[in-house]
Parts: C-alpha cells; structure tokens; sequence
C-alpha cells in the first residue's frame, strides 16, 4: 500500500522525537539532583538512631525467643506469663496482649486461678 508522508505524519514523528528526548533530560535532572541522595541518607541514620534507642530491649527479647522456640520453650513460657501478667496489672487491657501470641495461649493448670483474677481486674476497669 502507497503511503504518502502527510503533515500529520511529521508531526507525529517530531511529537515522537521531542517526547522521547524530554524523557532522557527528565531522568538525567532527576538522577543529577545533589541533595536529593544525602538527605535520604540522613533521614535513615537518624531514623534509626531514634528508633534503636525506642525498641532495642523489645526487639532482642522477641529474637532472643524465636531463636530458643524449640530448646527452652517451658521454661520461657513461665517467665512470659510473669511479664504478661506484671503488664496486665499496670493496664486495664491486657488481655489483648498476649491473646494472638503462640506461646501465650496454652493455659497451664497453675495458671488458671490468676488469670481468673486478672479477667475480675479487667471487669472493673472497662477495659475495652
């Protein structure tokens, strides 16, 4: 088929041309941009300077029982029910704590009468 070049063709081609090399100039500006790499970089350091002296203790200790799951898990399981409990104590909901958690929801039979105080305290504040 006989195609002859029209002035839309052109057009099209130079709309083409102009685009692809608008593009280049646009991630070549954006990749040349000075400050843009040095600032990110310092918000991260400052992020986690921040965030290491917040959450050190909690993330080691969350670690520190994944990494034990299998070896020493009852003896853990006492020392979290202590730790929940002290929590449960200071704050009205602390049942939605360690609700979800693996090691939190076998209830052991020493346990029982605790927890049954824990819910009456609960009861007493509104707790939801």
């Amino acid at each position: 088929m006989n195609h002859k070049v029209t002035q839309d063709d052109q057009l099209f081609n130079n709309i083409h041309i102009y685009c692809e090399g608008a593009k280049n100039e646009f991630f070549a500006v954006i990749n040349d941009i000075p400050h843009r790499k040095g600032k990110e970089e310092e918000e991260g350091r400052r992020r986690s300077k921040r965030r290491r002296r917040e959450k050190r203790t909690k993330r080691f200790r969350g670690r520190k029982r994944r990494r034990r799951r299998g070896r020493s898990r009852k003896k853990k399981k006492g020392k979290r029910t202590q730790r929940l409990r002290k929590k449960r104590g200071k704050e009205g909901e602390g049942e939605e704590k360690g609700k979800n958690n693996e090691e939190g929801k076998g209830v052991k039979e020493g346990q029982e009468e605790e927890q049954g105080d824990v819910d009456v305290k609960k009861g007493e504040g509104g707790g939801i």
